[in-house]
């Protein structure tokens, strides 16, 4: 499985920036990501600079707690029921909400997502 992923990915570009990482990681999970990219530096598809720059980058996500995932958003889909939310809407709503955390649009805190979230509701 890991040797396709690898495969499958190996010429896939990885923005070196905060929120591309991110993005990468919710979709990845830092395992792959991380051997994604020691494999495309070994293919010599990126520069010595560059993997250590997204290594750098990585680990201060790592060591932050960044959100980049629905398990580590500060809202779970019983606050959005209380708030209304039909269980349909749900999934949508919180992969919305993440999107938003992940591009720094909104503070990853459960209290301004919930006052955010009413104020569109109304």
């Amino acid at each position: 499985e890991k040797v396709c992923f690898l495969i499958k990915n190996t010429y896939l570009f990885i923005q070196n920036d905060e929120i591309s990482i991110k993005k990468l990681l919710n979709e990845y999970g830092k395992e792959n990501l991380s051997d994604l990219m020691y494999y495309q530096k070994q293919l010599e598809l990126v520069d010595e600079d560059y993997f250590d720059t997204f290594i750098k980058n990585l680990n201060e996500i790592m060591i932050n707690n960044t959100c980049y995932s629905l398990s580590s958003l500060a809202i779970k889909g019983n606050d959005l029921i209380d708030l209304g939310y039909c269980k349909e809407d749900i999934n949508y709503q919180l992969n919305k909400v993440l999107l938003d955390v992940i591009e720094n649009r909104i503070e990853n805190n459960k209290e301004t997502i919930i006052a955010q979230l009413k104020k569109k509701n109304h």
